[in-house]
């Protein structure tokens, strides 16, 4: 049945429909609807009960609630850095002494890293300015440049006589159609990820402290691979020394353990930085969506003080799970080239792949819900099983849609560096490409990193806008018409917990 203005009794009592507040005006220039603001907006009552992140204060303001999650594996992880560090510490005279001194980088590599940096960085804010305005064109070049890059090289190796280089040419060509087949089935869905890219960096625009918190990262996890090669060189060269010989591989047999144990401190200290980031960016969209217009003054530093304090036990326990399969598929890989090649040897290894992926985009979402409520971080992986489950093909739809603009970003980002400074390179170290080539595969890993701190900016704030809306869509209502209206239109499947799935028409009624 319509009704032009639905209200529906859940779990929670009352709650208004998630498109009461806006009525149909004019179509908007993609050809979605354009909604206007309704004054009789009722917040969910669903997000004032679960809201353990800010609770309102008499005056309007928010203070944060100081519930400490997980606080042994917050423990453990400071235990462990602790050891890690102590190792290095009584290992880094040896290293000076015992093993070869490393060759000094010479001072016109640094003068080329440093311009990279500084190209980079305006590369970075000219893409964000791009994707502000130019959101849905990024997202057709990316997408049709992408197959159009497989078509090309498919019909190249078709070309060729060797019988492996026409086989990937066929594997090449069925990715091509089968891209451009997931294009066409979504193509009504890229107004909609265009609106979510364009207000991602805007967000991103008007909260530079993000940026700065990554380039923070960056320093912190330089800072840990010194200190993590430190511990594990000595290890791995003492070893050698001992069994008589210089190989890594030796070492690796004798002492697994020591090096299994500082693969995982070295994994999970690099996904505890990451998920850090993750989380600060996911709380301070959160505090933009939720709290908007009275938000916090620097909801970003707010952000980060709850990622460094109540919530870190659940960023230490939810790193940990991934830094285990991915230390025992690192493991298992070295190990496999040990042993004779067979067909379970290449099973176990494509399955721990694949639960390393999957993992990791599990802990995406679980890691959003820590950020927006606090929670423990098996509280908030039942909750993100919860969202997969109700509206997990779009999920995927849009991350593919997104995750193609930002990865042809870091390409990009990368060539325009070598483009500018790869003849610089050449001057600099002469026509011999055995000198300049090294330096100029290091300005494009510099662009396409620096690309990928904004990306990975831009990825979390677009995963913390769709969990915010699958949670309490009217809070977006107030903040973002458009974006709302994008939602709308598009009619991804995200009702909320327990709720009918309302159908919206281009004449305004909600079908339930």
């Amino acid at each position: 049945a319509g009704a032009q203005h639905t209200v529906w009794t859940g779990a929670q009592g009352a709650m208004a429909s998630p498109y009461e507040s806006y009525q149909p005006a004019d179509d908007g220039p993609s050809g979605s609807p354009h909604y206007e603001a309704s004054p009789h907006y009722i917040a969910s009552p669903q997000h004032e009960l679960e809201r353990p992140m800010v609770e309102k204060s008499v005056d309007g303001g928010s203070t944060p609630v100081a519930h400490y999650r997980d606080v042994p594996f917050a423990v453990l992880f400071v235990a462990q850095l602790f050891a890690v560090l102590v190792a290095a510490v009584a290992n880094g005279r040896h290293v000076a002494l015992e093993m070869p001194s490393a060759s000094i980088v010479s001072a016109a590599t640094l003068r080329l890293c440093a311009a990279a940096c500084l190209t980079s960085a305006l590369f970075a804010a000219g893409w964000l300015a791009i994707l502000r305005q130019h959101a849905r064109a990024l997202i057709w070049l990316a997408t049709g440049g992408s197959a159009t890059l497989y078509a090309i090289t498919s019909v190249w190796l078709l070309t060729g006589k060797h019988p492996s280089s026409v086989a990937l040419g066929f594997l090449l060509l069925l990715t091509a159609c089968a891209h451009l087949s997931f294009l066409y089935m979504v193509r009504d869905r890229v107004a909609f990820s265009a609106t979510l890219l364009s207000t991602v960096a805007s967000l991103i625009h008007s909260h530079p402290a993000l940026i700065m918190l990554a380039l923070g990262a960056v320093g912190v996890t330089l800072v840990w691979l010194v200190v993590w090669s430190i511990a594990m060189s000595y290890t791995l060269h003492a070893r050698a020394l001992a069994l008589g010989g210089p190989s890594g591989e030796q070492a690796y047999g004798a002492q697994g353990g020591v090096v299994f144990l500082l693969l995982l401190s070295f994994y999970w200290t690099l996904h505890v930085v990451k998920n850090v980031v993750h989380v600060t960016v996911a709380g301070t969209v959160g505090s933009w969506y939720f709290l908007a217009p009275q938000l916090q003054t620097d909801p970003t530093r707010r952000s980060l003080h709850r990622a460094l304090t109540t919530s870190f036990g659940s960023i230490c326990l939810g790193s940990l799970v991934v830094s285990i399969i991915r230390a025992f598929r690192l493991g298992a890989s070295a190990a496999s080239r040990r042993a004779p090649p067979g067909p379970i040897r290449s099973c176990l290894l494509c399955a721990l792949g694949f639960l390393d992926v999957l993992v990791r985009f599990f802990n995406q979402y679980a890691f959003t819900h820590v950020a927006l409520y606090g929670k423990h971080f098996t509280s908030a992986s039942r909750d993100t099983w919860a969202l997969l489950v109700r509206c997990g093909i779009d999920v995927l739809a849009q991350k593919e849609l997104t995750g193609s603009v930002l990865l042809s970003g870091c390409v990009t980002g990368g060539l325009v560096n070598v483009l500018l400074l790869g003849s610089v390179a050449r001057s600099s170290f002469g026509g011999d490409a055995h000198e300049w080539l090294p330096v100029a595969w290091l300005v494009f890993l510099v662009g396409a990193g620096v690309q990928l701190l904004v990306s990975a900016i831009v990825e979390s704030a677009i995963c913390a806008l769709y969990v915010c809306y699958a949670e309490d869509p009217n809070a977006l209502a107030m903040v973002h018409p458009q974006l709302y209206a994008s939602f709308v239109h598009a009619n991804p499947t995200v009702p909320l917990p327990n709720a009918p799935i309302f159908q919206p028409t281009r004449s305004g009624r909600a079908d339930v």
